[in-house]
């Protein structure tokens, strides 16, 4: 959490709250003691200390999920949940300033605020090209474009465009979006995905085709890169926002922005977010003093004139097996997975395979593998399979192909592990169903859900896992590979908001990831993908009464995690999930997660700073 001393008053305030049975341990001079910790765990090992012999039945919760099974060794630290919050973010320290004689981009918001900031920035002797987007194209004059932003050869066309007859490229406001009025309750999958492009594609378009002059400018005397948002002034986070005024779609703008930070040195990387009926001028004023100053925060929200940023703030849910109650889940819970019976969707449906013994409905890509091996590869190792698919091939008589061998061996190794998750959760008791389906897909996944209603009656929970990686960094990263990462999740998230009955779903759970809460070097598609999902999860839990989150995990020891990735991450003093706690961790969040707390995290005590830098 990078734990300053504001920070440290922040959690201690927030664990005061929410536990009233510690306000012993507050008293005389263990306050102060507990403001000179400089970690979590040393705060709730004061606190059990100060309230011994007999704890409070809550730090005894908390504590044991600092110095139980959550923590795998002396080395790492423990895996916690942490919900986000608000705090007071008051302007400090001196501006900063742009590389002298190059071009502010800003595109066009047609409300009038990119006119405003666009006249006062020319009156201080900055040069500024004003860009709108368009698919018909309009005069060009000297400080005036138009291009149609989600064709990414226009935009390049632009760029060249503007260097040419205005001078190079120093900094890039993306306000656009806040001209994008879209009613999210009454659009169907088409306007999604074109409000998805319009708004996060071409800001991706637009930062691939100024990266360099980015670059330059930072060295050369300072660049901003500022995308403004329209989420009420807190991103959503705020129990009084109007979910009639939320766009899920903005957050895709706000996770590719927070991935520039890690791979373009020096630009000021901020997202702003604004009450959509903030006053024109204001804006104006607000969104210049914030492509300037240099405080280091890269989202920050202005209800009025309040300047607020956001925080994670520790917030426990009861140990499964120590709290007493009943569950969420039951083995007469019928219950959908998205993502297949692979990585860690498999794991975590197998977990509640052991525990409860419901019907599980599990969705993935691939096609059900079938129930035998074939003779040729059946009871081999990895290492002798593609000898054996290659000697198969000879004896057939076919030409060898290196790449169908490779995509054989892929397809064993695969159906293997598929059939065998799917045995194992039948043999703990689950009743197994697994259907193959394109979950962005609506002819394909749209038509599944229907027929699941139809056929089990009741869709009582869902966990939504699905989603791919393509990493690569932005400069480098091609529109296919974007659209697709970004709408693995979202357009399957809009789906599922479509196509569930929440009159009678218990619960609904994203699978975020921090990337879309912190950024990632080289996951600007990934990072955008998980933030849509973020503010879907905020709007639909205004809107039903199901209880909605939005998991942002940490990476788990599993899947995807290479020898090489485990080293980076060990290297960036960031903890890797054992699959064991992020069981458990989910299983918490289904039998304690409280409504209202919607984006939540789970990583390790240290990991928020080690992610954001």
């Amino acid at each position: 959490l990078g734990i300053d001393s504001i920070k440290r008053v922040e959690i201690l305030g927030a664990f005061r709250d929410q536990y009233p049975q510690v306000e012993p341990a507050f008293a005389g001079d263990n306050m102060e003691q507990l403001q000179a910790q400089r970690t979590l765990k040393g705060m709730l090992n004061l606190l059990s200390t100060s309230l011994a012999p007999k704890p409070a039945p809550a730090l005894e919760l908390a504590a044991a999920h600092v110095n139980g099974a959550a923590q795998t060794s002396e080395e790492e630290s423990p895996i916690l949940r942490f919900k986000l919050a608000t705090a007071n973010a008051p302007m400090i320290g001196q501006p900063g300033s742009l590389a002298p004689g190059r071009v502010i981009l800003i595109t066009d918001d047609s409300r009038g605020i990119a006119q405003e900031l666009s006249a006062t920035l020319q009156s201080q002797g900055y040069p500024v090209a004003l860009v709108a987007h368009t698919t018909e194209g309009a005069p060009v004059s000297a400080a005036h474009f138009a291009a149609n932003l989600t064709d990414p050869e226009a935009v390049n066309a632009l760029v060249a465009s503007i260097r040419q007859t205005v001078g190079p490229i120093g900094s890039l406001l993306h306000l656009a979006p806040l001209g994008v009025q879209r009613d999210f309750a009454t659009m169907n999958l088409s306007e999604w995905r074109r409000l998805l492009h319009q708004e996060t594609s071409s800001f991706f378009y637009l930062i691939q085709a100024v990266y360099e002059d980015l670059e330059a400018a930072a060295s050369a005397g300072g660049a901003s890169l500022l995308a403004a948002t329209d989420l009420g002034g807190s991103f959503g986070n705020n129990g009084n926002t109007n979910p009639d005024l939320l766009s899920p779609s903005r957050g895709g703008i706000i996770g590719l922005l927070k991935t520039v930070g890690h791979e373009i040195s020096g630009v000021r990387a901020k997202a702003v977010d604004l009450d959509p009926r903030q006053d024109t001028a204001l804006a104006a004023q607000i969104l210049l003093q914030e492509m300037m100053t240099l405080d280091g925060l890269t989202e920050v929200g202005y209800d009025g004139e309040s300047r607020k940023r956001l925080t994670l703030v520790p917030a426990l849910l009861p140990d499964v097996s120590r709290a007493r109650g009943g569950s969420a889940i039951t083995p007469d819970s019928i219950i959908l997975i998205t993502g297949g019976a692979r990585g860690i969707t498999a794991d975590v449906a197998y977990e509640l395979a052991q525990r409860y013994q419901p019907t599980l409905i599990l969705v993935g890509r691939s096609p059900m593998p079938p129930a035998e091996e074939s003779p040729v590869t059946a009871g081999l190792g990895d290492k002798e399979i593609k000898a054996a698919l290659i000697k198969a091939c000879q004896q057939r008589g076919e030409p060898l192909n290196l790449g169908q061998i490779e995509r054989e061996y892929r397809n064993v190794l695969r159906d293997r592990d598929m059939r065998g998750n799917i045995d194992k959760m039948i043999q703990a008791g689950a009743r197994v169903h697994y259907y193959s389906a394109d979950v962005r897909d609506e002819a394909s996944f749209g038509p599944l859900l229907d027929q699941l209603y139809e056929q089990f009656g009741r869709i009582d929970g869902v966990i939504h896992g699905a989603g791919i990686i393509e990493d690569k960094l932005i400069k480098d990263k091609t529109p296919e590979s974007f659209e697709r990462v970004l709408g693995t999740k979202a357009d399957s998230g809009f789906i599922l908001s479509r196509k569930l009955r929440p009159e009678t779903l218990q619960f609904l759970i994203f699978f975020s990831s921090v990337s879309g809460r912190f950024g990632n070097r080289g996951q600007g598609d990934y990072a955008a993908a998980n933030e849509v999902l973020n503010k879907l999860a905020v709007y639909l839990d205004h809107k039903w009464p199901t209880h909605v989150v939005s998991m942002n995990w940490g990476p788990w020891d599993a899947g995807m995690v290479s020898d090489e990735v485990r080293r980076q991450f060990k290297r960036r003093g960031v903890s890797l999930i054992p699959i064991s706690t992020g069981q458990q961790r989910l299983v918490e969040e289904l039998n304690f997660g409280r409504k209202g707390e919607v984006e939540v995290v789970i990583c390790g005590e240290g990991d928020g700073e080690a992610l954001a830098s």
